[in-house]
């Protein structure tokens, strides 16, 4: 199968999973991506005030709660600077991410460390695109070779239409749409 990495899989109408999942790391195994479409329960924008410094905070946008796995910890910040720095990864020709773990300290403002535990901090210019997901979502290979085959999914590679200018709620008709 060739490279999904910054793509987007769209759940077919027959699929339960209403879900727009972005996908940003693909190996052999299996794939991770995170959902689009759904703002996390317990993390506001808010808690990330100090994090983005002078960073603009577009109306309706809202941390995405990316999957099941690490809904509390895991974070990406998903972009569209590829100068922005130490620890970037491309996720297609038009997407950077950069990966934290977001911890939270009762009394304390939330930080942001590196896998090694080293403080990190969101380096972004004013006029980056950007989406703050928590957590995400692994899928086997073998598996979702088998979803996509059963038409459970469509791939299609990621827009920055559709990843930043499009409101989070219209998200996956927007992609759907596309498809047609």
């Amino acid at each position: 199968m060739e490279p999904l990495k910054g793509c987007l899989l769209v759940p077919a109408a027959k699929n339960a999973d209403t879900g727009l999942w972005f996908i940003f790391h693909h190996e052999s195994e299996g794939i991770l991506a995170f959902d689009l479409t759904t703002e996390h329960p317990d993390i506001p924008l808010r808690h990330f005030h100090t994090l983005l410094k002078d960073l603009p905070q577009r109306p309706g946008q809202t941390v995405l709660l990316g999957g099941p796995m690490q809904p509390d910890s895991a974070m990406l910040i998903l972009h569209d600077n590829p100068d922005a720095g130490p620890g970037a990864h491309m996720a297609g020709k038009d997407f950077v991410f950069h990966s934290f773990r977001y911890v939270l300290v009762p009394g304390k403002p939330p930080a942001l460390t590196r896998a090694d535990d080293s403080a990190a901090r969101i380096d972004l210019r004013p006029e980056d695109s950007y989406q703050i997901i928590v957590g995400f979502r692994l899928w086997d290979m073998d598996v979702l070779e088998r979803e996509l085959k059963d038409w459970q999914w469509t791939v299609l590679p990621a827009t920055p239409e559709i990843v930043f200018r499009t409101p989070r709620a219209e998200r996956l008709s927007k992609a759907r749409r596309t498809i047609n």
